[in-house]
């Protein structure tokens, strides 16, 4: 059976085309770091970031969002990436040598963080959540290791908040529901608020913002095209209607009109 995008991310170190992750980041992160560029405290004002602070950023893939973390807390702050990519992490190096940067990437587990207890100001990831095996394990790792006072900031998606133009409603709506049985926790991004409470957070607040992918073929070729194939396999749509979703979708992209829209949600929780 073939690998679903969330399967790709676990194993992105052992595939064939690791840099595919790479350059689907870079398309999919390039509005926020250009925002970024221009108007980081507005941009990151979920972390209040100031100078001095140490911030966590787990999950950091290649390293690009994290850096922008860095002059944010100056060269009395530490900015510390971890990835469980070692691909990711090697990127995120090269990408940071020679900046003078205070920061650093290390490979390792986001269920098993390798730092003391009140380490961090501000701990952050970004749809690593959804991808692990334990997020409740995760999140409490991330509570011990931010400090009394310091900050716990997750970005997730609500599944349940999909559009896709250009095809019949009733075939994007097979292609999502693909989506959820395809995640382990399609259901996180609503979840965190509760789980962000169960492990100790208070103050917890959620803001939701639109994501928005306009071609076709990073978003496409690894996650809704194959998505819908699964769908055909496992009976959910005619083979021949999949591929007329398909044809439908490449002309829109072709014809610089492809639109797909995720609801992302940024839950946030204090540390007592």
């Amino acid at each position: 059976m073939a690998q679903t995008w969330h399967d790709r991310w676990l194993t992105l170190d052992d595939t064939d085309d690791p840099d595919f992750f790479v350059r689907f980041l870079d398309l999919s992160r390039a509005p926020l770091l250009a925002a970024a560029r221009t108007a980081p405290e507005q941009v990151f004002a979920d972390l209040s970031l100031a100078p001095g602070l140490l911030v966590l950023d787990v999950g950091c893939g290649t390293g690009d969002v994290t850096r922008a973390f860095a002059p944010l807390v100056g060269a009395n702050g530490h900015v510390q990436g971890l990835d469980f990519s070692q691909h990711m992490i090697e990127t995120a190096k090269q990408r940071t040598e020679g900046l003078g940067l205070s920061i650093s990437f290390e490979q390792g587990d986001a269920q098993a963080l390798p730092y003391p207890d009140a380490s961090f100001d501000r701990v952050h990831c970004a749809q690593l959540l959804q991808h692990l095996p334990n997020p409740e394990r995760a999140i409490a790792e991330f509570v011990r290791v931010v400090k009394p006072g310091g900050k716990v900031i997750a970005k997730e998606n609500d599944y349940q908040l999909m559009s896709l133009g250009s095809i019949p409603h009733d075939i994007s709506r097979v292609i999502f529901e693909q989506i959820w049985s395809d995640l382990p926790h399609p259901q996180i991004g609503p979840d965190a608020p509760r789980l962000f409470q169960a492990a100790g957070l208070t103050g917890i607040s959620v803001v939701a913002a639109p994501i928005i992918f306009r071609q076709l073929q990073m978003i496409g070729d690894y996650w809704l095209l194959p998505s819908l194939a699964r769908a055909v396999g496992a009976g959910r749509i005619d083979a021949a209607d999949a591929n007329a979703a398909k044809q439908q979708l490449e002309a829109v992209d072709a014809a610089g009109s492809f639109v797909f829209i995720l609801v992302g949600l940024t839950i946030t929780g204090l540390k007592p």
